[in-house]
């Protein structure tokens, strides 16, 4: 029988499709220790300090210990004859009773009936460093090196129970041992593979790997439910926001159902804005956190407003990127980060291969339009927008609609060429901002309504936006920007801004910084492969690999329901009549 599982695994993302052994494998080897390449002693002891400050090892994901204000005795039993007998020689209130395995329900309840405080199941052991003074074990549970090893790395002595395994003993209660010895001795023993490419990785890069999935998941705590997630995207929106708890992220639709899940003042609720229970905010901002969700910035393949549900979310606990009328969690990243060289390498690598790939917010939803452009003269593109979209309510300014910002853009280029773009949802049929062709034509020299956004931004000289995400994507390609609205990239000393800006956007950013916050520091990453959180850069991968947008039945039928809007409305702006009865 092994000592244990891996102190180094894979949590257990909802829906994910990779198991604990495509993350780690014990190593082939003759059996001694030293034939795994051990680690140096100053590798080791680097490893230490990393696993102590980012806390990952065991079962980090789930749920925290209690935090009380003096240090416990914690106790490990391996039955019922081993926790009576420490129960009877105990103090009540200095013990903590934990029970790994809820099949140990009734063992739970008879030690609570005498008195006793007891969690019963996976526990985070992270959590015992700073509130315990010792631990009592035997080592014969399952999670028996999260406990040896995190004692170890927090300075929490170990009693070994009178049925200690003498493995377990020699491991973690031996003086002769030292902390960075047992931590080569445990962790080199195995493999360690990155779960999106199957490639091998080093004991760092997991650690590494880990460490960002830590972070994610805490920041999930305190979301006891979500408000406003539409159907087809439940699932996904449950494995951006898990928390590592088993049970299913609640998605109550009324606002006093939702409250009935807050209880500590920490507590928050995730809300998707333009399906807010009414009366909802004003609740919820009176005693917790709102924590508002929209797409991210390289969403999918397929439109959202086709039903394909996003690779890439936002979680904003200040407010929303799109509203410059409040502070966010974007704007306080873009005044206050200190970009390391790593991240700013990071980013320019990232840049590289979006401007190579072709990648934008949207992918495979448009085909390559034939047009030519004219040369010696200033090409010009305007990107129109869904007119009812909260960005441009929110961050629109004085422009009355897309046929207006065409207006707004001729005036300013008078001699230029200029392209217009309707937005690709609007096209699809599914969303408000029509503009006819004959309307069009009187600002614009040419509308092209199915090329490529990322491929057209290639061509031009200059982009005129509302709010719309292509002023960024023009940014990352060198391109002169011009903003009638606010957009969450305005102010920041990069673009030219005819609307009003927020007095909080003070710093000055060049194109990678933006971009290191835009697309690393605040979005989060959903692989459509295994189904775990993952970064920018293994979903630009996917992306490129999926050229066109995986059909289901539901998006058949909101494709086919989207033509047919769009040619009822041509229908009816070519012949006016046709739209009365």
């Amino acid at each position: 029988m092994p000592l244990s599982l891996p102190f180094l695994r894979l949590p257990p993302f909802p829906k994910a499709t990779v198991t604990l052994a495509d993350f780690v494998q014990p190593r082939i080897h003759t059996g001694q220790p030293q034939d795994n390449a051990p680690l140096s002693l100053q590798e080791s002891e680097a490893l230490v300090k990393k696993l102590t400050k980012m806390r990952v090892g065991g079962a980090f994901w789930a749920t925290p210990l209690p935090q009380i204000s003096r240090k416990q005795r914690i106790f490990i039993p391996d039955d019922q004859p081993d926790a009576a007998l420490f129960a009877t020689m105990a103090n009540k209130t200095d013990l903590f009773i934990l029970l790994d395995q809820k099949s140990d329900t009734a063992l739970a309840e008879n030690l609570k009936k005498q008195g006793f405080r007891v969690h019963l199941g996976l526990f985070d052991p992270w959590s015992l460093i700073g509130q315990t003074r010792e631990i009592i074990c035997s080592g014969r549970s399952i999670h028996t090196i999260d406990i040896g090893l995190v004692a170890r790395l927090g300075n929490m002595p170990i009693r070994l129970s009178p049925t200690a395994r003498p493995d377990f003993a020699s491991l973690f209660a031996s003086p002769d041992m030292t902390t960075a010895e047992l931590v080569n001795r445990l962790l080199a023993a195995f493999q360690y593979y990155d779960i999106f490419t199957k490639k091998p990785i080093s004991l760092r890069q997991a650690i590494a790997q880990l460490s960002e999935w830590r972070v994610l998941i805490d920041s999930n705590r305190p979301i006891k439910a979500a408000c406003g997630m539409a159907w087809w995207k439940k699932q996904a929106i449950r494995s951006f926001l898990w928390s590592g708890t088993d049970e299913t992220l609640p998605m109550p639709r009324k606002t006093e159902d939702a409250l009935a899940f807050l209880d500590e003042r920490k507590d928050a609720i995730a809300l998707w804005p333009s399906r807010e229970p009414t009366g909802l905010r004003a609740a919820v901002a009176k005693q917790h956190a709102l924590y508002e969700v929209e797409d991210g910035f390289i969403r999918s393949v397929g439109l959202g407003s086709g039903l394909h549900p996003p690779l890439s979310i936002v979680v904003d606990k200040q407010g929303i990127y799109y509203d410059p009328s409040h502070p966010s969690d974007i704007e306080t990243l873009f005044n206050q980060t200190r970009f390391s060289k790593e991240l700013i390498d990071r980013t320019k690598k990232l840049i590289t291969r979006i401007q190579s790939a072709h990648i934008s917010k949207y992918m495979g939803t448009e085909t390559e339009e034939s047009f030519s452009l004219p040369t010696g003269k200033r090409i010009v593109l305007v990107t129109g927008q869904v007119e009812d979209d909260r960005s441009v309510r929110l961050g629109g300014g004085a422009v009355k609609g897309n046929l207006d910002l065409l207006r707004r853009a001729r005036e300013a280029e008078a001699d230029s060429y200029i392209i217009f773009k309707p937005h690709p949802d609007v096209e699809a049929g599914h969303r408000k901002g029509f503009v006819s062709q004959g309307a069009a034509e009187k600002y614009a020299d040419i509308v092209i309504r199915h090329y490529p956004i990322a491929k057209l931004l290639d061509q031009v000289d200059a982009v005129h936006v509302w709010t719309s995400l292509a002023g960024f994507e023009a940014l990352l390609r060198h391109r002169e920007v011009i903003c009638h609205g606010t957009p969450f990239y305005a102010g920041w000393g990069l673009t030219r801004d005819l609307g009003h800006i927020p007095a909080r956007r003070k710093r000055r950013l060049d194109i990678t910084e933006l971009a290191a916050v835009t697309l690393i520091l605040y979005p989060r990453y959903l692989d459509p492969e295994t189904g775990v959180p993952c970064s920018p850069e293994v979903l630009i991968e996917r992306l490129i690999d999926t050229p066109k947008a995986k059909m289901t039945p539901v998006t058949w039928i909101r494709h086919f329901q989207g033509k047919f809007c769009t040619a009822l409305r041509r229908a009816t702006v070519s012949n006016p009549r046709a739209g009365k009865s």
